[in-house]
């Protein structure tokens, strides 16, 4: 039987507050998908984090955040050796390079967690095409 391996990390009590208050929201939802307490769902989501840099690292390693704006963000494509704008219009994130909602730097966007936060607040998920 494989044994698992559990390290401690410290977070600060605002944190932790948060954290639980979005597993009370979520819990049942969550029961569905097998997790069933507060440290499965801080692993899930910790897991989630790792997964999406792990993927963006290999799909798009040109691609970085230059900064936020009140209707955006700022990203630099060095395979385009360009800044490309994606802004948000009429509620959902659309590149001003191809004027897309469905392309990489779209993608790049909702996997900033600010970003992702505002438009799932509004509703909104991620449109992404594979390439």
């Amino acid at each position: 039987m494989s044994e698992k391996k559990w390290k401690t990390v410290l977070l600060r009590s605002e944190y932790v507050d948060g954290l639980k208050a979005l597993y009370e929201r979520k819990k049942h939802p969550l029961l569905d998908q097998g997790i069933n307490s507060f440290t499965g769902f801080v692993n899930d989501l910790v897991w989630h984090v790792i997964e999406a840099d792990r993927v963006l690292s290999r799909k798009a390693p040109f691609l970085s955040e230059v900064g936020m704006t009140e209707d955006g963000v700022t990203i630099r494509d060095a395979r385009l050796n360009r800044i490309v704008d994606v802004k948000v219009r009429n509620g959902e994130l659309v590149c001003e390079l191809d004027n897309s909602n469905s392309c990489l730097h779209v993608g790049f966007a909702y996997a900033i967690p600010e970003v992702y936060r505002v438009m799932n607040m509004l509703g909104k998920k991620a449109l992404i095409k594979e390439n």
